[in-house]
């Protein structure tokens, strides 16, 4: 009996083909419904001193990081997914930079992928 198993593989019997070809058509079902399944956006914080002493830096990552992410969700996002920028102003202060980091860790999505 498992000779014969063996010879029916080696030969291509119908039911390996028809499950070959099951696997490849729901292979590409997969990877041409995933986008749908993932659109939530996935969210990027930003921490730039928009105020204070540094704000010429600041507003030009924050303008950098909007054309990036224009250009990225232009071409569909990532797996289909858009971006969505989040900023916070740390004004210059490097003790509200750590509060917007603290901020930013503490919500339920940051950093994490469904």
């Amino acid at each position: 009996m498992h000779t014969f198993c063996v010879y029916h593989l080696k030969e291509g019997c119908m039911k390996t083909k028809l499950l070959r070809i099951l696997l490849v058509w729901l292979g590409w079902l997969l990877v041409a419904v995933a986008p749908v399944w993932s659109a939530e956006p996935i969210f990027i914080g930003l921490s730039a001193p928009i105020t204070g002493n540094y704000a010429e830096y600041g507003n030009n990552w924050k303008k950098a990081m909007d054309i990036a992410v224009e250009r990225i969700n232009q071409r569909g996002g990532i797996k289909g997914r858009p971006i969505q920028l989040v900023v916070e102003d740390s004004k210059s202060d490097p003790k509200d930079s750590a509060h917007c980091a603290k901020v930013r860790v503490r919500q339920p999505d940051c950093g994490r992928t469904r």
